[in-house]
């Protein structure tokens, strides 16, 4: 047991050390326009809009102007369930696939 106390300590100790000498700042990430980071949503009727991967179904649905068969909107129904990359998707509740697509929903 006080082998572990003493090895937690000497690790305490180093993680102090290296924190003090390379100080706590990150580099700031420097990223591209956001239009890399958007995906193209296709939807059934051809309705198309984009969205940034992890963005709510529900908003890029709206874009698209695409009529999405909304029971409940909590979710908990399943009659807006589409199908995306094999996968099932609740509209009023999921998020845009990770990937910049196109992403094309089916019912």
């Amino acid at each position: 047991m006080a082998i572990k106390a003493l090895l937690l300590l000497v690790c305490t100790a180093l993680l102090g050390a290296v924190s003090a000498f390379v100080g706590t700042a990150l580099p700031s990430v420097v990223r591209a326009p956001s239009s890399l980071y958007m995906a193209q949503c296709i939807f059934p009727g051809g309705k198309k809009a984009e969205g940034k991967p992890g963005e709510a179904l529900k908003a890029v649905v709206a874009k698209a102007k695409y009529d999405a068969p909304y029971g409940c909107e909590e979710g908990k129904c399943g009659s807006c369930e589409h199908k995306v990359g094999g996968k099932k998707v609740r509209l009023c509740i999921g998020k845009v696939p990770p990937g910049n697509g196109p992403h094309t929903f089916t019912q």
